[in-house]
Formats: C-alpha cells, structure tokens, sequence
C-alpha cells in the first residue's frame, strides 16, 4: 500500500516554457559581428592561416543564424518515470541530482546525469512555480547545489 505522500503527490506536472531566453539584436549587433569576423578573417590571411580564415566565417554564419532564430516553445514535464524535454525522456535512473535555480532572471531546473555526453541537462521553468518542481523531484533524485558553466551563464546573458 503506497505511503500517504506518494498518494498526495500528482502524477505528472506539465508546463511550456521557451527553449532558450531571445533577445531582439540590432542592426549594429550584426555589422559588428560581421565587422570582427571579416577583420580576424583578413588577420589569419594575412598570417597564412587559411584554416582559420575559413573557421571564422562560418562561425559568425551560424552565430549570425542562431541570432536570428526565434526559441521554439517546449513543453516540460516531470513524471513518476523521469524528466521530459520536448521529445526527449531522461529516466530517473540515468539523473544523479538536481537543483532549482529560482535566484536567477530566468529560474530553471539544473540536473546532473550521469551521461558523459550531458552532463548537466538545464530545464527552464517559464512560469512553473520553482517550489511545486522542488517538491516533486525530492521524490525522485537528490537535490544538491549545481552551478551552471561560467560559459553557459555567459551565453545565456548573451542570449544563445
């Protein structure tokens, strides 16, 4: 016979939430990235690195892309068996701990796997409340402080 908590706890708990925070850039946003990258373009011809000539336009190609695409919304849910992203299951038994980040602009749920692909798996909360998943996943997995990169938050502040 279940426990009186696992009783009280819901089956799943769904919401949707954009894949990725966007920010709206400018014109002078993409001259300068156009700008920089023909600059150290002509520096690595210049320096006969032909390689990373070539490495550096189609970097600013697809960071140019990726600006301009707009964040598709996914829906998230948490469930009995694991976490899951869009299409994508993560089986508690592949997830080590967890922890709701709700002190930053954009709370999310921050998870270490134990992938060695992906290792850290975020999961942004839109307008779930961060105490409803807490109280859910402590069911789950272990709940432990994990930061996110130095990039990552970089990138994230940027906006990719």
């Amino acid at each position: 016979m279940p426990d009186m908590e696992e009783q009280q706890l819901p089956k799943h708990i769904e919401w949707d939430a954009y894949e990725r925070i966007h920010i709206d850039r400018t014109a002078d946003w993409f001259w300068g990235v156009g700008l920089s990258a023909l600059a150290l373009a002509i520096v690595a011809i210049l320096i006969k690195n032909i390689l990373f000539a070539i490495v550096v336009v189609l970097s600013a190609f697809a960071l140019t892309l990726r600006a301009l695409k707009i964040p598709k919304i996914i829906t998230y849910a948490l469930t009995r068996k694991g976490i899951i992203d869009g299409n994508v299951l993560y089986p508690y038994s592949e997830l080590e701990a967890f922890w709701v980040d709700d002190e930053s602009p954009f709370p999310k749920i921050i998870i270490r796997s134990s992938k060695t692909l992906s290792p850290l798996i975020t999961i942004p909360l839109g307008p779930m409340d961060p105490e409803i998943v807490h109280n859910f996943l402590i069911n789950f997995i272990d709940t432990e402080r994990i930061e996110e990169s130095n990039s990552q938050k970089i990138l994230e502040y940027l906006g990719f």
